[in-house]
């Protein structure tokens, strides 16, 4: 007997589905695999699906023109620019996101590449496995306390960065056109009016803005310039919101003091990144979302929020990206 509903996870990397089949299988849903992640390979799999669950695979115009019974895209993560949303809403399908998961995840790993930074951990790290015992072999340090810690975007995860950063004794300044004056004072985080003026003032320049056209590539060399050689960078947000060409620069002509990443342009990072050659660039591998809890949060809510939007009507748990184009 043929299931009522089919949804394909247009991944190829996950191999446990037991929480989507729990979820998916009380509204009589099939889950199917695609073999592929080829354009291609995806339209042969969901031509005939009801809905799709996707992680990092890109939802293309050319797929999404051959999904004639598809109703929603499930994306696993906070942010949605692997999906055509103007594709997708022109062809009555919506699109949900998770916003509201791994928050204190992702600051807590903002924090910890700060500290990873300015403590010089991974260099004493290594050095004393070599054998060497010194303080200063790495240059001077500086307290935390009284500095700047200048945030870029103050959304939900900033707001959790801003209450930690609180107890290390930093002042806090951010930079977001689209957040009110009273979210700033409940923070006690001062508003700075530009980009400009967020990193003349930043002893750390801390990015969490989302990727769009406007935010693509804002953290460029005019914005290194203006930054103290003593700044730290972090990103825990997306890696094009910096020129990494400029990055790259930048800790080359040491305008920077260091910088903490755990996002980049190209993921996987190519093994002949520029980034490498630098001691005083804390990498990690797009991972600050992660936690055994968080995980099986993220997979629990697409599966509902799939399920919700095929038995009522729209998608519950998250964010309904394109809730505009259906009367919402």
């Amino acid at each position: 007997m043929m299931s009522k509903y089919k949804i394909m996870i247009a991944e190829t990397s996950i191999t446990d589905i037991s929480i989507e089949n729990e979820i998916l299988s009380k509204i009589d849903a099939e889950i199917v695999m695609t073999k592929s992640t080829e354009e291609s390979g995806l339209i042969e799999c969901g031509k005939d699906c009801d809905g799709i669950i996707v992680d990092y695979t890109p939802i293309t115009k050319g797929l999404i023109d051959n999904l004639d019974k598809c109703k929603i895209i499930g994306r696993m993560g906070i942010g949605f620019n692997n999906v055509d949303v103007e594709a997708a809403s022109a062809k009555k399908i919506m699109v949900a996101n998770c916003p509201d998961y791994c928050l204190d995840e992702v600051a807590d790993h903002t924090i910890a590449l700060l500290l990873s930074c300015r403590r010089k951990t991974p260099l004493f790290n290594a050095a004393i496995r070599k054998g060497a015992w010194s303080e200063r072999s790495f240059g001077p340090m500086y307290s935390l306390k009284g500095q700047t810690y200048a945030l870029y975007g103050f959304g939900n995860i900033a707001r959790k960065v801003a209450v930690r950063a609180h107890a290390f004794g930093f002042e806090l300044a951010a930079f977001d056109p689209y957040v009110p004056d009273t979210v700033f004072a409940e923070y006690s985080v001062k508003r700075i009016e530009s980009l400009e003026d967020l990193a003349s003032v930043a002893d750390i320049f801390s990015i969490h803005a989302p990727l769009t056209k406007e935010t693509r590539g804002t953290v460029n060399m005019s914005i290194f310039k203006r930054m103290k050689p003593s700044c730290t960078l972090i990103n825990t947000s997306r890696g094009p919101l910096i020129d990494e060409g400029d990055l790259v620069t930048a800790l080359e002509q040491k305008l920077i003091a260091a910088a903490g990443l755990d996002v980049f342009g190209d993921e996987p990072l190519p093994s002949d990144s520029r980034l490498f050659a630098f001691e005083n660039a804390v990498l990690t591998p797009h991972i600050s979302y992660y936690t055994e809890e968080s995980d099986l949060e993220l997979r629990r809510k697409t599966a509902e929020a799939v399920a919700s939007a095929l038995t009522d009507g729209h998608p519950k748990l998250t964010s309904f990206i394109n809730k505009k184009d259906f009367g919402y």
